[in-house]
Parts: structure tokens; C-alpha cells; sequence
């Protein structure tokens, strides 16, 4: 058979095989291929946006964050350690060496942490010539209280007669003491509850019936103080007569009043009778926070017929329950 010639080449050969028709899907497939590869770059730039989106609102609320904590830091007073304190030191009244509150515990010790609020130039120091002087409040560590401290007792990197970084100047006292009072604070501690106005408007805590006395524990709470009082009835057959009466609070801090072999107040001024009947108290705690009790250790025996046989066998100590 001999091929036919092609009528559009005039040569002969084998007839051109037909075209199929186009496939439309594989266009339209195509054509979404296309898209796709085109919108791309749009899709990318969308997913760095919202992704530069997230880290903008965590950098913001991070902003927020430490600036509360910055807020919190600046409002709260900065602490420091005691140094050059072995042995301890007692606070005082005022920015004045000469004037200690000579108090059991009430100080500072090297290694105590303390919180300081504000600093006032005042007297030198035994050993130093520092007369930069800063009210502080025991915060950690040995030691009680609060009070003025100087600047050579505190640990805090600077030279000679410069306050502690971070302290303000003490324009007034931190603490505003009741008009009525004349204490506050830990300033109240060791002080007359009656001299100072906190015992107006005191209750009794804690209480112990004897043969001849009462035993209480007393509390303000104009004031934030405990102390502890004795009752003394009339003298008679069974009478308690007090050689020391004590408010012990639980961290070991105390204050006392003695009596003589009579059972008479040693301070008289802490002390008032009327009617036969005898009041005494002790000195005030500043304790707004730790539990106290009343102590008091009677005689058994004497100059005359005192105390009777339930209460010696108590060893001549009573006490109340701590509150």
C-alpha cells in the first residue's frame, strides 16, 4: 500500500494522528496551581504579621508586668543587713546615740535584716564620726523592734555620713501616733500603759483567780499592746503576795514589775490602791501580731501567813493563757 501524500507538505507519509481535545479540568487545575503559587507570598506576609502581631502584645503585656513590678519594688522600703553590731544594738528614741531604748532583744544584731525608711542627720556613733542616722524596722533575722540606727550599723555600701540608696529623707515620722496616745508602734514598748493613754478603753485577754489576788492579761487595741496586771485583795488568811509579775510574749521578748517582801510595788507609780485593794501592772508590749501571757510568781510563806496550799503547790509561779 503506498501512503498517501500529504496534500499540505506534498509528501508522502504516514497521516498525521489526530490532536485529542483539550482537557478543560487540567486547565482549570492549572489555573489554581497558578493562583495558589501567585498568593503565596500574600499567604507568607500574613502568617509574619500575625506572628509579629503575638510578639508585640507579649512584649506590651510583659511591659505592663514589669512595670507593676517595678511600681511594687519602689513602693516597698529597701532592706539591708546590720554590721558592726556584735553583741547588739539597742534602737533609739532618736537620731541621738544618748538616747536607747534599753530593751531585751530590742535591736539589732550583725546579720538582722532591716527595712529602712527614712534617714535624718543626728550625733555620732562610739567609733565613728558617721552622723547620718535612718529609721528602720526588723525585718528578718535576730533582733526586735524598730527604730533610729546609725549609718555605721548598716550594710549598705556607701561611704560615711550618706544615707542608704533608696531612702527617703525623714520629712515626718513613718508612723503617725494616735492624737490621744503618747506612744505608737514598737515605741510603746516598755512604756506605762496608764502615762500613755493606751490603757483607755483596754480589755482583759486572759485571766487567773488565786486565793487572794487575780491575775490578767491586758490588751489595747488603740495602741496594739499587751502588759500584765495584778490584783492584790485585802490582806488576809490567804493572801498572794507577788515577788515578780511578767508579760511574756512567744518570741521570749518580756517586760516585769518586782515587789518588795511585803508584796509592794517596787515602782510605785505603776500602781494605784483605793478600798484596800491593790492594782499593779507591767510595762507594755507592742505586739500586734504575737501572742502574750501573764506570769506572776508569788511567795509561799513570809512575814506573815500568805498564799495558800493549791496555790504553792504551783511552785509559787501562775500564769494565763497566751493571747
Amino acid at each position: 500500500m503506498v501512503p498517501a501524500k500529504d496534500c499540505r507538505t506534498g509528501r508522502q507519509g504516514i497521516p498525521r494522528r489526530a490532536r485529542s481535545p483539550r482537557n478543560p479540568e487540567r486547565r482549570v487545575a492549572l489555573a489554581r496551581t497558578g493562583t495558589q503559587i501567585a498568593a503565596e507570598p500574600f499567604r507568607t506576609l500574613r502568617v509574619v504579621m500575625r506572628r509579629v502581631a503575638t510578639v508585640v502584645s507579649l512584649s506590651l503585656l510583659f511591659g505592663v508586668f514589669a512595670s507593676s513590678l517595678l511600681a511594687d519594688a519602689a513602693i516597698a522600703d529597701p532592706t539591708y543587713q546590720a554590721m558592726n553590731a556584735a553583741g547588739g544594738i539597742y534602737w533609739r528614741s532618736a537620731p541621738d546615740w544618748n538616747t536607747p531604748v534599753a530593751q531585751a532583744g530590742n535591736g539589732v544584731y550583725n546579720g538582722t535584716t532591716i527595712a529602712v525608711h527614712c534617714y535624718r542627720s543626728g550625733t555620732t556613733v562610739p567609733g565613728s564620726s558617721n552622723t547620718m542616722w535612718e529609721q528602720a524596722t526588723v525585718v528578718g533575722g535576730p533582733g526586735h523592734g524598730s527604730g533610729w540606727v546609725n549609718e555605721h550599723f548598716i550594710n549598705d555600701g556607701v561611704g560615711i555620713n550618706q544615707h542608704s540608696p533608696g531612702v527617703p529623707p525623714c520629712s515626718t515620722p513613718p508612723n503617725t501616733p494616735h492624737p490621744s496616745n503618747g506612744c505608737y508602734g514598737d515605741y510603746c514598748s516598755g512604756k506605762d500603759p496608764h502615762k500613755t493613754g493606751c490603757s483607755s478603753g483596754a480589755q482583759t485577754l486572759a485571766s487567773k483567780d488565786l486565793s487572794g489576788a487575780r491575775l490578767e492579761l491586758r490588751w489595747s487595741s488603740r495602741c496594739k499592746t499587751e502588759w500584765a496586771r495584778w490584783i492584790q485583795y485585802p490582806l488576809g488568811l490567804k493572801s498572794d503576795l507577788p515577788t515578780q509579775l511578767v508579760a511574756r510574749q512567744d518570741t521570749g521578748y518580756t517586760q516585769s514589775a518586782t515587789y518588795d517582801v511585803n508584796g509592794v510595788p517596787t515602782d510605785r507609780a505603776a500602781s494605784s490602791k483605793s478600798g484596800g485593794i491593790t492594782i499593779s501592772w507591767t510595762p507594755m508590749i507592742y505586739s500586734p501580731v504575737h501572742l502574750v501571757r501573764a506570769v506572776a510568781y508569788v511567795q509561799c510563806g513570809g512575814p506573815s501567813i500568805k498564799g495558800s496550799i493549791v496555790d504553792c503547790a504551783l511552785n509559787g509561779k501562775v500564769q494565763t493563757e497566751a493571747r
